[in-house]
C-alpha cells in the first residue's frame, strides 16, 4: 500500500521534471569555470544516470550502459585513467548518445535552450579575466574551451532558429554572437571559425536541397533566389578561406607563435601517424594503447621544433592534434576502421534525413547538421575526444540529435 502510494506521487513528477533536467548543463559549466571540476562532473553524472534510467523502458540496452557507467563512474568523474587519453573517453561519448537517443523535437528544442544558456556563466567568467591576456580556463586548456564555445554557439544558433518569436530568436542569437569575442580572446582559430563556417555550410545545404524547414522563421521566402544565395555563400567562404590561409599559413609573421605552433602540430601528427608502421608488430592492428608511449617517441629530441615553442615542449605534445591520427596511433587499424565506420553511419543518417520530405519534426537538423560538420572540422586539427567529461557528453548528445523521434509529441 505504501509502495503504491509513493509510486503514485513520484510517477507524475518524472515527465514534469524532464524539461528542467537539462538545466544541469549550464549549472555544471558555471561550477566548472568556478574551478570546481569534481562537483561539476558529479552534477553531470547525476544528469546522465537520470537520463539513462528514463531510456530503459524504451531501449532495454540502456541498462547495460547504466551498469557500465556505475562501474566506471570513479574513473570518469575523478579522471583516474591515463592522461590525456584513456579508454573511458569513447565510453562517455557513447553514454551521452544513448542518454539522448530518440528524443522528441519539442524535447530537443528545450535541450538546446539550456545548452545556449551555458554560454552565460562562461561569459561572466571571461569578464573577470584580464582582457590583455588570452583566456586561461581553470580546466582543460584553451583548446577544450574553444571546442566547448563552438558547440554552445551552435546550440544557441539552433535554439534561435527554432524559437517561435523574434524576441526569443534575438536572445539566443545574441548569445551565439557573444561567443565571438570570447573566441578571439581565447586565441583558438578553430573556436573562432569552425562553428560559423558550419552554420554557413548548413544554410547553403538547406538552400541547395530546398529545405525551408531547416531555416529560421520566414527565411524560406528567399528560396526563390536560391542560386544567387548559394553563389554568395560559396564566394564568401572561398574569400574567407583564402584570406585566412594566406594570413595564417602561407605568409605568417616572422617568428609568430601561430607559425611555430602549426609546424609543431603538423610534425607531431606525422610522427604519431608513423609509429604503428615503424614498430611492425601487433601495434599495427591494435595500436600503442593509452600509455604515453607514442608521446615519448615524438619528443623534442626527434622533433626540434618542439623546443622552439613558447613554452618549449621537450617532452612532446600530449596528443596528436588530429582525431584520426590519435585513434590510429593508440588504437591501431581496428580503432581507425571503427571510427571510419561510425562516420559512415552518421553520414548515411544525415543523407537520409536530407533526402526525406520536409517535416516539422526534422527541424532539429538545424542543430544536427552544423554539429556534424563542426566535429569533422575539429577532428582534422584537434583531438577533441580527449578528457573533460562535459565536452565528451556534448559530443554524444549532439550526435543523438541526428535520430529524433518525430512520432513523439513531448
Amino acid at each position: 500500500m505504501g509502495e503504491s502510494r509513493i509510486r503514485s506521487w513520484i510517477t507524475p513528477l518524472l515527465p514534469r521534471a524532464d524539461p528542467w533536467l537539462d538545466a544541469a548543463f549550464p549549472i555544471a559549466v558555471a561550477v566548472l569555470y568556478a574551478g570546481q571540476r569534481t562537483p561539476a562532473f558529479l552534477i553531470l553524472l547525476a544528469w546522465l544516470i537520470w537520463r539513462l534510467c528514463q531510456q530503459i523502458s524504451r531501449y532495454p540496452l540502456a541498462l547495460v550502459f547504466l551498469l557500465l557507467l556505475g562501474a566506471q563512474a570513479g574513473n570518469i568523474v575523478l579522471e583516474r585513467g591515463l592522461q590525456p587519453s584513456s579508454a573511458s573517453d569513447p565510453l562517455v561519448i557513447a553514454l551521452g548518445f544513448v542518454a539522448m537517443l530518440g528524443r522528441s523535437p519539442q524535447q530537443w528544442q528545450n535541450t538546446l535552450r539550456w545548452l545556449a544558456l551555458a554560454i552565460v556563466p562562461i561569459a561572466i567568467w571571461a569578464l573577470t579575466q584580464d582582457s590583455a591576456l588570452p583566456l586561461d580556463p581553470p580546466v582543460g586548456g584553451i583548446n577544450r574551451l574553444g571546442f566547448l564555445l563552438g558547440m554552445l554557439q551552435l546550440a544557441a544558433w539552433a535554439a534561435g532558429c527554432l524559437a517561435a518569436g523574434w524576441w526569443s530568436r534575438l536572445l539566443f542569437w545574441g548569445l551565439a554572437a557573444a561567443v565571438v569575442p570570447m573566441a578571439l580572446q581565447n586565441g583558438s582559430r578553430v573556436a573562432l571559425l569552425a562553428a560559423p563556417m558550419a552554420i554557413v555550410v548548413s544554410v547553403g545545404l538547406a538552400f541547395w536541397q530546398q529545405r525551408s524547414d531547416w531555416l529560421p522563421g520566414n527565411w524560406g521566402r528567399w528560396m526563390r533566389w536560391r542560386r544567387p544565395v548559394l553563389l554568395g555563400l560559396l564566394l564568401s567562404l572561398g574569400l574567407l578561406s583564402g584570406l585566412l590561409i594566406q594570413r595564417w599559413y602561407l605568409n605568417p609573421p616572422v617568428g609568430s607563435l601561430d607559425g611555430l605552433s602549426d609546424r609543431a602540430r603538423l610534425e607531431t601528427a606525422r610522427c604519431w601517424a608513423a609509429q604503428p608502421l615503424r614498430r611492425g608488430d601487433e601495434r599495427l592492428l591494435l595500436g600503442a594503447g593509452y600509455n604515453n608511449d607514442v608521446q615519448k617517441r615524438c619528443d623534442g629530441r626527434r622533433l626540434p621544433v618542439l623546443n622552439a615553442m613558447q613554452p618549449p615542449r621537450p617532452a612532446g605534445l600530449p596528443h596528436a592534434h588530429n582525431l584520426f591520427v590519435q585513434i590510429w596511433a593508440e588504437n591501431g587499424l581496428l580503432g581507425l576502421l571503427s571510427l571510419i565506420t561510425t562516420l559512415a553511419l552518421l553520414a548515411r543518417q544525415a543523407w537520409r534525413d536530407c533526402s526525406q520530405v520536409p517535416m516539422q519534426g526534422k527541424r532539429v537538423l538545424v542543430f544536427a547538421l552544423p554539429v556534424l560538420l563542426y566535429l569533422l572540422m575539429n577532428g582534422l586539427v584537434s583531438s577533441f575526444q580527449l578528457f573533460l567529461m562535459s565536452n565528451q557528453l556534448l559530443v554524444g548528445l549532439a550526435l543523438a540529435s541526428l535520430w529524433p523521434d518525430c512520432r513523439r509529441s513531448g
